[in-house]
């Protein structure tokens, strides 16, 4: 129930009704907007002094039971806990969507960053809002990097369509770029929107999904949403929820107001949490120019990278991570 996110209502957002609107704005006119929609909702929430679920920064009630459960039966065979970790490796994916054509002049930026610390990232393509020479493409792909299927316009209608359209948005990445055909094994659902007719037909092209976070407040699904846990798992469609584990720098940027200082900490403090219980560490950074060419931006991500290797993690892609655990669950059937 909580894995699947069935507590959530799930009317759309405006942004999905206004989409029109919401796609001749520019960036920063619809961040702008978007904080104050959600200052609002904060506003609301205070005054009304009601508990939420899932708590943020964490809730940890899928991974306690979990554990609990585990344990007690492990007592009672008489067996070993093993850690909780992929064949004992700690496994970090660093994300970045990318939601306008200006993301590109910062490629070689990030990736110089990134390669300080042995890091393959992955990049989400929306495939009918801009333009993207190939050889960008390719020059990822080359480099070690993974694409990732991020929707076809980013509007916000996507979850809502017909079942034809949906299929038809879903396919769309591939006829745009032909030579990803059979290389874009995942999706992430623009603005992580999400709901189970989605569900449904992402299953049907995808090997694993990046739409679900573990914890997220003043989003466009509600105040509070996420699954409760800093573990990859199957939903009932059998694709693979590869969980969204780290705030996203947007929101701790233009929705919360952090201080740079206090996004590092807040970063830090969940790599750190997230460390502990033996979890993965999926991170989102938007390459996108209202964000990375931010000082501050720059300077946390090199630090959360620098974190993350410190805490023992290495970095990984989403496909070789959903690789590993196909193969363990073969060994553990055999």
């Amino acid at each position: 129930y909580i894995l699947s996110e069935s507590y959530l209502p799930q009317p759309k957002p405006l942004n999905s009704i206004f989409r029109v609107l919401y796609k001749l704005l520019p960036i920063r006119v619809r961040s702008f907007l978007f904080m104050l929609f959600q200052k609002i909702k904060l506003s609301l929430f205070k005054v009304s002094h009601k508990q939420t679920f899932p708590k943020w920064p964490v809730d940890p009630c899928i991974d306690l039971l979990r554990e609990v459960c585990w344990t007690a039966a492990a007592q009672l065979a008489k067996v070993q806990v093993h850690s909780p970790e992929i064949r004992g490796k700690k496994i970090a994916i660093i994300t970045h969507d990318i939601e306008t054509g200006e993301a590109v002049a910062n490629f070689d930026e990030i990736r110089k960053a990134e390669k300080k610390y042995g890091c393959d990232s992955s990049w989400s393509l929306v495939s009918n809002r801009y333009e993207m020479r190939d050889t960008r493409i390719r020059h990822l792909l080359n480099d070690g990097c993974e694409i990732i299927n991020h929707g076809y316009t980013h509007d916000g209608l996507l979850p809502y369509l017909s079942q034809r359209d949906i299929q038809s948005r879903l396919r769309h990445l591939t006829k745009r770029w032909p030579f990803l055909e059979g290389k874009v094994q995942g999706f992430r659902s623009p603005q992580l929107l999400r709901n189970s007719r989605l569900s449904q037909q992402v299953n049907k092209v995808f090997k694993f999904d990046l739409s679900v976070p573990d914890s997220e407040k003043l989003s466009t699904m509600g105040l509070h949403t996420g699954c409760c846990t800093m573990f990859p798992f199957y939903n009932r469609q059998g694709t693979l929820i590869i969980t969204l584990t780290m705030p996203q720098d947007f929101y701790l940027q233009y929705v919360y107001n952090y201080s740079g200082e206090k996004i590092e900490v807040t970063m830090k403090s969940k790599i750190d949490y997230v460390s502990n219980c033996g979890g993965v560490i999926v991170a989102l950074f938007h390459p996108d120019s209202y964000m990375w060419r931010n000082k501050n931006s720059n300077e946390t991500f090199d630090k959360v990278l620098f974190h993350i290797r410190k805490r023992g993690y290495i970095f990984s892609t989403p496909t070789k991570l959903y690789e590993e655990i196909r193969s363990l669950m073969c060994a553990a059937s055999a």
